[in-house]
């Protein structure tokens, strides 16, 4: 499920208008010109840093944001009250996750009576990212009340979709999906995000949704990312295949290139699937190693379906934890690399403490149930099992799905589970 966070983190938590990446190279080559010629021009660095955001946000290439980073930075030395560079910053540390600072850098141009829409949208997206979300919510019904919006509803829907408030996140997303006056790649957005509210539930709703969403835009890459997810879980891997690699000729982000090597290795083909990962592996590390932690989820995702590095994986994602930000993929992340090396108990209490967040899925729930089993915990895992198997079935990937089935068929050769009896205390005369 981290594959969704990862894709909101980069493009932001709204639509990112679909760009050729040789047109905004083209650009940035132009605008690169224009800054050398003239250093002193607020305006010039200002576009040069907008431009490497759209270049960041459509290929995740980390870099990008870093240059758009210092580009904002020259802007700001020029004229350090400018609102333009200052939000582009903010914008930029995003990308590379550096949340904390991005927060830091955005809170000064919250002072003041008036505060305008893109402070608080930027303000809400930051707090979601960090895994703050009471803090978050709050934020998206102020933000609805003060500056109605597309802008403001699509956050909204997010976090209504996050704590399981599926049917209004879609009604929020379907006014605007249907609304003409939008542009189609905003509408195929909002198709995307009804997509992802079923998938959970109902896997068919979900790839109605992602067809609409390329009905509306065909280079929305996201939609064909899920529709293969789907096809894979369907047993069409080669669907999926196809599909995927166009995706990857187009724009090779990791993301993409990840889940085209699950279909590579779905479809009976894991020499080249597993070169993929290794070659993703070694990007990824490099990134990683330079102090660059964006893509470290992705990383132990690799790292994961190589079979490697399970230590490791705990190390960077405990780091994670503990100074980057807290939020409920994080705990996936890391209580499935618990789960891998081995550390049942810690995996159990780790996944509980997530638990007690409502809005919480079969994805994160099976797991879960994996780890309770595993640590010996046989009745609440049966328990958690039995619960599983009453909830709407949608789509689980492959991993979680291996688990599922081995969980039911172990829950059915089971002991009958014993009947909890409530202790009524006794009263005396």
């Amino acid at each position: 499920m981290f594959f969704l966070f990862l894709l909101f983190l980069h493009e932001g938590h709204a639509p990112v208008e679909p760009l050729e990446t040789g047109e905004i190279l083209a650009r940035i080559q132009t605008l690169q010109k224009r800054a050398d010629a003239q250093p002193e021009s607020l305006y010039g660095w200002n576009q040069l840093g907008e431009a490497y955001l759209q270049l960041g946000q459509v290929t995740a290439a980390h870099s990008l944001f870093h240059q758009a980073d210092d580009c904002f930075q020259k802007a700001l030395k020029l004229v350090p009250e400018n609102k333009t560079a200052r939000y582009g910053q903010v914008r930029a540390l995003m990308g590379i996750h550096r949340f904390h600072e991005a927060l830091a850098a955005l809170r000064p141009l919250g002072q003041g009576p008036d505060v305008d829409p893109i402070f608080s949208e930027l303000y809400f997206d930051l707090h979601f990212a960090l895994g703050n979300a009471s803090e978050a919510y709050a934020l998206a019904r102020l933000l609805v009340l003060e500056h109605p919006s597309f802008q403001s509803d699509i956050r909204l829907a997010q976090i209504l979709a996050y704590f399981g408030q599926n049917e209004q996140a879609r009604s929020l997303l379907g006014q605007w999906e249907k609304d003409p006056k939008i542009a189609p790649f905003q509408r195929a957005w909002c198709a995307t995000r009804i997509g992802d509210s079923w998938l959970a539930s109902d896997a068919k709703q979900a790839d109605a949704a992602y067809d609409r969403a390329l009905e509306l835009d065909p280079a929305c890459h996201y939609a064909h990312l899920q529709i293969a997810k789907l096809d894979c879980a369907s047993g069409h891997a080669a669907d999926a295949v196809q599909r995927l690699s166009q995706v990857v000729n187009s724009n090779p982000r990791p993301e993409f290139r990840l889940q085209l090597a699950d279909a590579l290795r779905q479809n009976h083909q894991p020499i080249p699937a597993a070169n993929m990962l290794k070659e993703l592996a070694q990007i990824l590390q490099s990134e990683v190693d330079a102090g660059d932690w964006g893509h470290v989820r992705l990383l132990c995702e690799v790292w994961r379906r190589l079979d490697i590095q399970p230590e490791q994986q705990i190390v960077l994602l405990e780091k994670e934890r503990r100074e980057i930000r807290k939020d409920r993929e994080g705990i996936i992340a890391l209580g499935w690399a618990l789960l891998t090396a081995g550390q049942y108990d810690s995996a159990c209490n780790l996944f509980q403490e997530g638990a007690q967040d409502a809005g919480i899925t079969p994805e994160y729930l099976w797991p879960m149930a994996q780890a309770l089993r595993l640590a010996k915990r046989q009745v609440p895992a049966r328990y958690l099992v039995q619960r599983l198997e009453h909830m709407p079935s949608g789509y689980l990937n492959s991993e979680t799905q291996t688990i599922a089935t081995d969980l039911m068929a172990w829950s059915q050769t089971s002991p009958p589970i014993p009947t909890l009896v409530r202790n009524t205390p006794q009263t005396g005369r």
